[in-house]
C-alpha cells in the first residue's frame, strides 16, 4: 500500500480541538518517530504500557491518575 499524504494544517486543525491539544503533540512525536524509524529500548517500551494502563484505568474509574503511585500498586 503507498504512503497516504496528509494535509498537516488540516489534521493539525482538527487535533488541536480535543484534549486541549495534547493530542497534536503525540501525533507529532509519533508521525516524526515513525519518519525517522526511531528505536526504542525496553525501558521505553515499559514505560508507554504503563502509561497506556493508567489511562485505561483513568478512563474507567473518571478520576486522574498518578503515574508514580500507579506503577508502584
Amino acid at each position: 500500500m503507498p504512503p497516504r499524504v496528509l494535509d498537516r494544517d488540516a489534521a493539525l486543525a482538527l487535533l488541536h480541538e480535543d484534549h486541549g491539544g495534547g493530542d497534536a503533540g503525540l501525533t507529532l512525536a509519533f508521525v516524526d518517530a515513525v519518519q525517522r524509524e526511531t528505536r526504542g529500548d525496553p525501558a521505553s517500551y515499559f514505560e508507554s504500557h504503563w502509561l497506556a494502563f493508567a489511562m485505561e484505568t483513568s478512563r474507567l474509574e473518571g478520576r486522574i491518575v498518578d503515574l508514580s503511585a500507579f506503577r508502584d500498586g
